[in-house]
């Protein structure tokens, strides 16, 4: 039996600046990715999540909805299932989760 555990492969203030560099560097995504040493779609999550916060799309979730809309959105039938499901998987509370990418966007 396999165990998956995810951990953070980057901290806050890195994801933070890699967005900022995608924003304003002028350098092809590609490119810049390789640089930091990260994948494009890692990259693409992280600009499109930073859309999302910032109002510029309104296509997804953004990081300050309330873990009940998250929940249901996402096929659960309470946020505690969530939340369940969450410190499983991730090791971590949502909440915890939640305030080291607001801390790098501060």
């Amino acid at each position: 039996m396999t165990s998956t555990k995810h951990t953070a492969g980057y901290p806050p203030e890195f994801r933070a600046e890699a967005i900022r560099l995608a924003r304003t560097s002028g350098k092809p995504n590609t490119q810049l990715a390789q640089e930091l040493g990260m994948s494009t779609e890692t990259q693409r999550k992280w600009l499109k999540q930073a859309d999302l916060d910032e109002g510029k799309r309104q296509d997804g979730l953004t990081t300050d909805e309330p873990i009940e809309r998250i929940a249901v959105c996402c096929g659960f039938s309470s946020a505690a299932i969530l939340r369940l499901h969450f410190v499983r998987f991730l090791h971590v509370s949502p909440q915890a989760y939640r305030n080291a990418f607001h801390a790098a966007s501060a």
